[in-house]
């Protein structure tokens, strides 16, 4: 092999003579004549690499679909100083002190890029070199290539006629008359034609006139354009715009076609600020503008989504009954909604979020969303966390108002203070609730709930070492209102005395304010309760590896005061106005774990034991927040959902579960778990009063509760769970499903449920799913049938949902089509499929390497919720 030399030139102080140095006498990268032989092939063959031939780093972000990418070779580069130039080649030929020609495989290493060439003709003085044959210039960004180039070493300039090029973050590619490399990070090509992808396909092509690459702001602009597929011409395009590398970029997003037309702008106002502009178009609905506002700072984040309907439908007469709900608005105002998140620390140790939707109507997101559920209340939320050292403390105002066409009345704002320290905590919660419009929504006494002015609470909590136990400490006091106002306390005396006047027998005396409440106890609406509560637990648990055993005991004291704001006689109408309550109660929990592990296999079997008893005690207390859990509960010592009754109770509760897992990676197989449970005794305390002793009570019995769940490989798993009654001659409550997921993208799912739904026993059939029937192609599934009958036949089920599509993909583009059906909730057909629905359907075409967005198929997937998690690639 002939001998090579280097030189290096420092053009700080121009070389005036050329010394030869042979490469075995010094030290220079490993692999610097790896790319001698390859300077005679193109760059679409050099630096493309099929994808099987790609290592696993430059693989990620390459689809396995797509044929490979290109892929910038290791560099090889000496080390040099600033200013520094590095030229390798077989023999040099010295003209004179201005000129030096060097021929065969020659490299010269640049400050940020290294060129090949057959053959170099240097100028020391002016620092520049031409380039001839099978030319090739590398910089991080990108490849050039080309019969013969001129470049400046100092500042990284170069031009090449008839040239190729490449990208390769982006994997754009493509040949032009000529490329300018006017300084380090920008190039200019002319008369040129270029597309992402593969070299061997012609799927696509845009042809510019002239384009331009700016690395250091990573876009891209073309001139005079026109795009072509198969070759053939189909748009023209004066001007466009699109990123070369991750970085955001302001422009046209991918649209949206269909029944509607979508289209977003994205404004990249700043590298952590930026703005979607969206103007939608549905025939039914008119023109809706939406806008995303986004911003992101070292201590602050938020997102601002507001959307107007610019205009109403041109022909408001609808096609459909079923249209008639979603497009009428509620009035002559044009639809709207607005909403914003925001997150960040004002300090280094205070840090707030906040959080507010509203909306002009509660169909807005049904109409302009689709497949979202309608809004009956605007919120605003927002908090401020305090941390000094193990110090927290934190401000909630949360603040709901009615929509203005939803049943909602009143307007609220409830105000939490909090502090807290290892197991000391304080609570101060102070609540409002004011009618939203009286003549739009008018309210009654009954209509108040009863709030909070205030509640505060203290907890602390503690552990002693020497006996082992655990306490809990925890007292309030609330004062309980339904702050009624003077017009609603007028008109509920008004009505008492005239309830307790059609009473009272001609002659006799006029009912005073006490007979009158005895008569009417609407009066009770306007009482104020003062509950102070106190509980102390006891705990002593037992942990150990095998098992646990917890005993534990509370005590609880509980005092009302209660006085009315109408001044009636308290002790006439509740037998005293002061009331104190003491209770306590027990409970025993306890379980095993008893494990057998084999060579593969680990079985695993937990049964669980808890009892839980209270004794009946005198509670004649008014309920001022407790409600009486009416199901069997197990594992659980309370009845009530507050400390307004101590229910007696005597239960026991059982469970056993069973575990199977594969050793070898440690996955869970099999799960069975089976519960249940005995009430040992009547439970006669009620929210009314005590009931009467049942000489023929027997123990009662909580339903069958069961589950499982069975992996049968990390892609399958199947789950059930139930609730039979206890004589196993009903099906209370079930749901199955089974899940199928081979990779990250790709899931099927069914499921079949019975469950309580918007306080109504609903039965419900899902199925959702998102497919590759070929490796770069999808069909994207769901459905959602439903009814409300207690014992329903298939023929009872309506479908109130369905969504179908498919999602094409490869390297060159990517085809979107889909279409969404939504049952009318007015329909009374009594067919599977309904007759009144609104279909919508929508397409999405990307070209890769030009096009961004997420799309509107993308937001509906997202908000269906039914498993669905990106699509089939995500592209680098």
């Amino acid at each position: 092999m002939a001998a090579k030399f280097v030189i290096i030139t420092r053009f700080k102080h121009p070389v005036t003579d050329v010394t030869l140095y042979p490469v075995n006498k010094i030290c220079l990268i490993a692999g610097l004549l790896s790319f001698g032989h390859a300077a005679a092939e193109t760059v679409t063959l050099v630096d493309w690499q099929p994808w099987d031939a790609m290592s696993a780093a430059d693989q990620w972000g390459v689809a396995p679909y797509c044929p490979g990418g290109y892929v910038a070779p290791p560099s090889d580069a000496p080390v040099m100083e600033p200013g520094d130039s590095h030229f390798q080649f077989d023999r040099a030929i010295r003209q004179s002190d201005q000129q030096t020609t060097f021929d065969g495989n020659v490299i010269i290493h640049g400050r940020n890029q290294r060129a090949n060439a057959n053959q170099a003709v240097y100028s020391p003085n002016e620092a520049t070199s031409r380039l001839d044959g099978d030319v090739i210039i590398r910089t991080p960004e990108m490849v050039l290539s080309g019969a013969n180039a001129e470049i400046d070493l100092q500042t990284d300039a170069a031009l090449l006629n008839n040239a190729q090029f490449a990208l390769y973050q982006r994997d754009l590619h493509g040949s032009a008359d000529e490329i300018r490399r006017t300084e380090a990070n920008r190039v200019v090509a002319k008369r040129l034609s270029f597309t992402r992808c593969a070299p061997s396909s012609n799927a696509w092509r845009l042809r510019s006139g002239k384009l331009t690459i700016n690395n250091d702001t990573g876009i891209a602009t073309a001139w005079n354009s026109r795009l072509e597929i198969q070759r053939l011409p189909v748009l023209y395009i004066p001007y466009i715009s699109f990123p070369v590398n991750g970085q955001a970029r302001t422009g046209v997003l991918i649209p949206t076609f269909g029944t509607g037309y979508s289209q977003p702008y994205y404004l990249n106002l700043a590298s952590n600020v930026d703005d979607t502009v969206t103007l939608d178009y549905q025939p039914l609905y008119g023109l809706l503008l939406n806008n995303e506002f986004r911003f992101l700072t070292e201590r602050h984040n938020g997102i601002s989504d507001w959307g107007f309907q610019l205009a109403t439908p041109t022909d408001n007469t609808l096609a459909t009954e079923a249209d008639s709900t979603l497009v009428e608005p509620v009035s002559d105002l044009s639809r709207w909604s607005l909403a914003h998140k925001q997150s960040g620390a004002l300090t280094d140790t205070l840090g707030y979020d906040f959080s507010a939707r509203w909306v002009s109507d509660q169909n807005y997101d049904p109409t302009f969303k689709p497949g979202a559920a309608q809004v009956s209340q605007q919120v605003a939320n927002f908090a401020l966390k305090q941390q000094f050292g193990t110090r927290s403390n934190g401000l909630k105002l949360a603040y709901t108002q009615p929509v203005i066409d939803s049943a909602e009345k009143f307007q609220t704002l409830d105000s939490t203070l909090t502090t807290a320290k290892a197991g000391n905590s304080a609570q101060l919660l102070y609540q409002t609730q004011q009618p939203f419009d009286q003549v739009t929504k008018p309210v009654s006494a009954s209509d108040y709930e009863l709030i909070k002015q205030p509640e505060l609470s203290l907890v602390h909590k503690s552990a002693w070492q020497t006996l082992g136990l655990q306490s809990s400490e925890r007292f309030s006091y609330g004062l309980f209102t339904r702050a009624l106002p003077a017009a609603q306390q007028t008109l509920l005396l008004d009505n008492a005395l005239t309830t307790a006047l059609a009473a009272t027998p001609a002659g006799d005396p006029l009912p005073t304010l006490a007979e009158a409440a005895l008569v009417d106890d609407t009066l009770a609406l306007a009482d104020q309760s003062h509950r102070f509560h106190g509980a102390l637990a006891l705990t002593r648990p037992f942990d150990a590896g095998w098992g646990y055993f917890r005993p534990s005991v509370e005590g609880f004291a509980t005092a009302y005061d209660i006085d009315n704001d109408l001044g009636y006689d308290l002790k006439a109408a509740y037998g005293g106005d002061n009331i104190n309550q003491l209770a306590w109660r027990a409970s025993l929990d306890q379980g095993l774990k008893l494990s057998l592990r084999g060579q593969h296999w680990q079985q695993t079997l937990k049964p669980r034991l808890y009892y839980a008893y209270a004794p009946l005690t005198e509670q004649a207390a008014p309920i001022l927040d407790s409600t009486e859990t009416t199901t069997f509960t197990l594992f659980s010592p309370s009845r009530y959902s507050s400390v307004d009754r101590i229910g007696d109770l005597s239960r026991l509760s059982t469970s056993l579960s069973y575990d199977l897992n594969w050793t070898g990676d440690d996955r869970l197989v099999l799960n069975l778990t089976a519960q249940k449970g005995i009430k040992l005794a009547q439970e006669r305390l009620l929210t009314t009063g005590v009931a009467d002793i049942d000489a023929d009570w027997q123990p009662e019995y909580s339903d069958w509760l069961g589950s499982s769940e069975l992996n049968l490989s990390r892609d399958l798993s199947l789950t059930a769970s139930a609730s039979v009654a206890h004589e196993w001659d009903q099906l209370n409550l079930f749901a199955l499903a089974a899940n199928y997921r081979p990779s990250g993208q790709a899931f099927m799912q069914l499921s079949a449920d019975k469950a309580v739904i918007d306080s109504e026993l609903t039965h419900s059939l899902n199925a959702g799913a998102y497919v590759p029937i070929l490796q770069n192609v999808a069909l994207i599934g769901y459905a959602q049938a439903q009814t409300t009958d207690l014992d329903p036949q298939w023929s009872d089920f309506r479908v109130q949902q369905v969504l179908y599509g498919i999602d094409y993909d490869n390297c060159c583009w990517n085809i979107r089509l889909a279409a969404l059906e939504v049952t009318d909730i007015d329909d009374e057909s009594v067919s599977l499929f309904p007759l009144l629905v609104e279909r919508r359907y929508f397409f999405e075409f990307t070209l890769k390497g030009l096009a961004a967005g997420a799309g509107t198929i993308e937001d509906i997937l997202n908000r269906l919720d039914f498993g669905y998690s990106g699509k089939l690639f995500n592209y680098r």
